[in-house]
């Protein structure tokens, strides 16, 4: 009786262990697949993110080349503006000289 006991106490701490150890690869496999849901999640936060930067960088190089056009048409016009008051200027000299 007492062999047979032992037998089937062996038998379900077998089981038990066998229950408890199904549990635990239960466990870290939903661990795992949380973990990866959460790195595809934070991947496709990345993809979005740069795809976002690199429109903000095509944006901010559009604005620089347009500042650098302006700033070359302010020179063109600087240098307009700068022989039409050589012109005028003349202009006023030649008028002095008329009316004497």
């Amino acid at each position: 009786m007492a062999d047979h006991l032992k037998t089937t106490f062996e038998k379900y701490q077998f089981w038990a262990f066998t229950a408890m150890a199904s549990i635990l690869a239960g466990i870290v496999l939903n661990s795992q697949a949380d973990t990866n849901r959460r790195q595809e999640e934070t991947q496709r936060e990345i993809v979005a993110m740069s795809k976002q930067v690199a429109v903000v960088v095509v944006k901010l190089e559009s604005y620089e080349m347009a500042q650098r056009s302006l700033q070359d048409e302010v020179k063109e016009l600087s240098k307009r503006v700068g022989t039409l008051e050589r012109d005028n200027g003349e202009i006023k000299q030649q008028l002095r000289q008329l009316s004497k």
